[in-house]
């Protein structure tokens, strides 16, 4: 029972999360409209081809991540969600740190914070890993954040801190498996 409230909450959270995430795009893109635009100039990894733990979960929300999964084992989440700016618009371009700041917002007491500069696709990118809570849940997440105008990439692992090492092999898979087009 406590483990179906548990994933029931991880995945609560991870719809709030995503909310946030999309809030993120919205600022990097000038807030003059919703972000409305996924990008198709990507390819990933399908988890569910990797793993038979990890469960594909769909949404017709237009606000919600590009392709999100979440493990059956430990209901740990994995999702990339990305925005782009039409490109007669002219993007703002904005630090990486920035961009992961504003996509992290609404986590609080953060109890432990590390970040690290990484080159994806030949994209520089910034991976962020740290401990908060976030709908009164402490988890752990690493997020990944690029940007190759007009578009911004989010890639985020959330976790329980207990379950965060046993999926975090499958999440470096899914991000080293990004090629940007």
């Amino acid at each position: 029972m406590k483990e179906i409230q548990f994933r029931s909450t991880l995945l609560k959270t991870f719809v709030l999360l995503a909310t946030f995430f999309q809030a993120g795009c919205s600022i990097f893109l000038g807030n003059v409209r919703p972000v409305e635009q996924k990008s198709s100039s990507y390819e990933i990894l399908n988890l569910t081809q990797l793993n038979s733990n990890w469960k594909k979960i769909t949404s017709t929300d237009p606000g919600s991540s590009d392709l999100t999964f979440q493990s059956s084992r430990t209901a740990s989440i994995i999702s990339i969600n990305s925005a782009c700016k039409d490109e007669n618009d002219s993007p703002t371009r904005k630090s990486l740190k920035e961009l992961t700041r504003e996509l992290l917002l609404g986590i609080s007491e953060i109890s432990f914070q590390e970040e690290a500069l990484i080159n994806l696709s030949q994209t520089p990118g910034l991976k962020t890993t740290l401990k908060g809570k976030l709908n009164n849940e402490i988890v752990m997440f690493r997020t990944v954040v690029l940007q190759k105008l007009p578009c911004i990439y989010d890639l985020i692992y959330i976790s329980t801190p207990e379950n965060f090492t046993q999926e975090e092999k499958n999440f470096e898979s899914f991000i080293s498996s990004l090629q940007l087009k």
